[in-house]
């Protein structure tokens, strides 16, 4: 991603210490200079990191493939939480930012696209944008370059959910 649009730095949040590390191991092959990663919990560190930018607003924000805790005891867990889609709408440039989510696991999907709708703050992509059930339609993803979970559920000829969502004017 961060080779395809050398216009954005690309910061990646990932909890597992052990995958940043592998991560930031790869990036370093492609020397990009656009891209970083930390170990951490996106609900946790997405704010500080971004009021470290001073005065610069976010222009996009991808949740791509996190855990879906299965288990309803687990639910709180999840990545995508009203507190962070708060901070998120807080930070992303209104009218023209935007957030792009996916999951091959409908339901999550259906979860996170709901709790960024429920907070008032986004729209969805235009009709033309979305299939019959409301999901992104592949050809309308803000990014070309495929994650590795998506490589792999092609593979596998499994759906991916995702939705396009943009922060509404203040």
């Amino acid at each position: 991603m961060a080779e395809s649009r050398p216009d954005l730095n690309i910061l990646g949040i990932e909890i597992r210490e052990q995958l940043v590390e592998e991560a930031q191991r790869l990036s370093g092959l492609a020397e990009s200079e656009n891209l970083r990663f930390l170990a951490g919990s996106a609900n946790t560190v997405f704010g500080p990191c971004c009021d470290s930018l001073r005065g610069s607003s976010l222009r996009s924000c991808s949740i791509q493939f996190p855990d879906p805790w299965p288990k309803r005891a687990h639910r709180k867990r999840r990545v995508v939480q009203p507190e962070l889609v708060a901070d998120i709408a807080a930070r992303l440039q209104p009218s023209v930012g935007f957030v792009f989510l996916q999951s091959d696991v409908e339901e999550l999907a259906a979860e996170m696209r709901d709790c960024f709708l429920a907070s008032g703050h986004f729209k969805e992509a235009p009709l033309e944008q979305r299939d019959a059930q409301g999901w992104l339609l592949d050809e309308a993803r803000p990014f070309a370059v495929r994650t590795e979970r998506e490589r792999q559920a092609a593979r596998r000829r499994l759906p991916v959910w995702r939705a396009l969502l943009t922060r509404k004017p203040s």
